[in-house]
């Protein structure tokens, strides 16, 4: 499984790895950057469509890097 990079934050130059299936969630959900989707509480992104546990692994690891 390929990484892609992303900015942590709109004014950020600093870029993070995430899998393309995290990629895809953002997109479809719209979130316009990475530090808005880990802003948002475990229980409320479990509930978004395309959201399970894999994906939920990942954002717990990248909050650890932020």
């Amino acid at each position: 499984m390929g990484l892609r990079c992303i900015h942590a934050t709109m004014n950020s130059n600093e870029l993070t790895p995430i899998s393309p299936e995290l990629e895809d969630f953002m997109k479809l959900q719209k979130f316009s950057s990475l530090a808005e989707l880990l802003s948002i509480d475990d229980e409320d992104l479990l509930a978004l469509d395309g959201f399970g546990w894999r994906l939920m692994k990942e954002v717990l690891g990248l909050r650890k890097i932020q």
